[in-house]
């Protein structure tokens, strides 16, 4: 039953142009300029920082250690299974969720800008990383396999 409905819903908010009205148009070309310029960045932290950490503590909770806390037993459990890294995006204004995370060694990997629609404000990004151990991909590790290591005579 819904697989009839759902596309019929769809072929008619197409023909009425409900989907391309306004809102909804400028959702989509935000979220389309959103990806285009995150994605480079955001690209770079996935091989040697896997790990995404979003931190959010409610105002009223804020400047009593909570945050440091959080992040302090996040790095402690990542670090103990071995992950390579993390990473966080922080507002680039936002200047004491930036101190809190540089604090503890994440440094800035890249900046990129979210594009909010309606009123169409521009908001830096920052990505920040930490690495846990030394970063390891698939290549180093075969360049290291027995077959492939020179002899020296």
């Amino acid at each position: 039953m819904a697989g009839r409905i759902v596309p019929a819903a769809i072929l008619r908010a197409v023909l009425t142009g409900a989907l391309f009205s306004c809102p909804v148009g400028r959702l989509a070309w935000a979220g389309l300029r959103t990806w285009t310029s995150g994605h480079a960045v955001k690209s770079r932290a996935g091989l040697d920082y896997p790990t995404h950490l979003h931190v959010g503590v409610r105002e009223d909770y804020r400047r009593h250690g909570l945050g440091k806390e959080l992040v302090l037993r996040f790095v402690a459990q990542v670090g103990g299974v071995g992950i390579s890294g993390i990473h966080v995006l922080v507002v680039e204004g936002n200047l004491a969720a930036r101190a809190l995370f540089q604090s503890r060694g994440f440094d800035v990997l890249g900046r990129y800008e979210v594009l909010f629609p309606g009123s169409w404000t521009r908001v830096g990004m920052l990505l920040l990383g930490t690495l846990m151990i030394p970063a390891r991909h698939p290549a180093d590790e075969e360049a290291e396999s027995p077959g492939a290591k020179a002899v020296d005579e």
